[in-house]
């Protein structure tokens, strides 16, 4: 009966290794696509930024696309650049955004 239920456990471990490594970022156009999505869904954002303000501790960036991402380490200057976001959805006052985990920019 142990031996059974080693056999189970390990089953399990592996099958919840193999969803993590399987669920990537998912890519996301415009607004509707992130209102669709729940929270804590990892995302990849890309655009220009066309308008920057201080958000409580960090800064909230506005892109071409409509999207809002916030960043917590980030600081002003960005307007006009392209970026690429990897970050995950988060729920700000009842408005979904992304929070940033990394930021590159491209241009």
């Amino acid at each position: 009966m142990r031996k059974l239920a080693f056999i189970i456990s390990i089953f399990g471990i592996f099958v919840l290794v193999l969803v993590m490594f399987f669920s990537g970022e998912i890519k996301v156009e415009d607004v509707e696509d992130l209102d669709e999505l729940e929270v804590n869904s990892k995302v990849i954002v890309d655009g220009k930024i066309v308008g920057e303000r201080n958000f409580g501790e960090g800064v909230k960036f506005e892109l071409d696309n409509g999207l809002f991402v916030l960043c917590d380490n980030c600081g002003i200057g960005f307007i006009g650049r392209k970026v690429e976001v990897y970050g995950a959805v988060e729920d700000v006052y009842g408005e979904k955004m992304v929070g940033v985990l990394r930021m590159v920019v491209l241009e």
